[in-house]
């Protein structure tokens, strides 16, 4: 809890730190350089001589403890950088986060794009992957109402 708050208070007083009146594709790409450096997973080796371009063209990472590490390195060299919505990095780091449950036959990837920004949905999930914890889990899920499917009328013959 105390590192999710001090996170929280770190974010949250950067204010006007986080603002680039002009970035330049260099500039773009050296931001690039030193987050993906900073994310880099486990076992990863990401040669020294790519450039930040090289970086950018690879694959991207979202997952939260990569964000962040990618944030703390590009703050760490000076250069302006904010988390767009600390208080959501805040309940994601306490577990107070929404995770979304879409239909088994929906990809995973970006989904929580179909949740409305209110609902502060950031991961989702299949229903069957809670596994044996579904009859525990089930009684804390919170159900959006389906669209009521009304057949077409049939034209009128004339």
């Amino acid at each position: 809890m105390e590192l999710a708050d001090s996170t929280y208070a770190f974010l949250k007083e950067l204010g006007d730190f986080s603002h680039v009146p002009s970035l330049t594709a260099a500039d773009y790409f050296e931001y690039c350089r030193i987050a993906y450096r900073a994310g880099k997973r486990r076992g990863e080796t990401i040669p020294n001589s790519l450039s930040g371009r090289d970086l950018y063209e690879g694959e991207s990472i979202s997952r939260l403890a990569e964000t962040i590490r990618m944030f703390l390195a590009i703050h760490k060299t000076g250069r302006p950088i904010s988390i767009a919505d600390p208080e959501g990095v805040r309940r994601r780091l306490l577990g107070q986060d929404n995770i979304g449950i879409v239909p088994s036959y929906a990809s995973l990837h970006r989904a929580n794009q179909h949740f409305l920004r209110e609902q502060r949905v950031f991961d989702v999930m299949h229903y069957d992957d809670l596994g044996r914890f579904k009859r525990r889990l089930t009684p804390f899920i919170t159900w959006e109402p389906l669209a009521i499917l009304k057949p077409l009328e049939k034209e009128s013959r004339r």
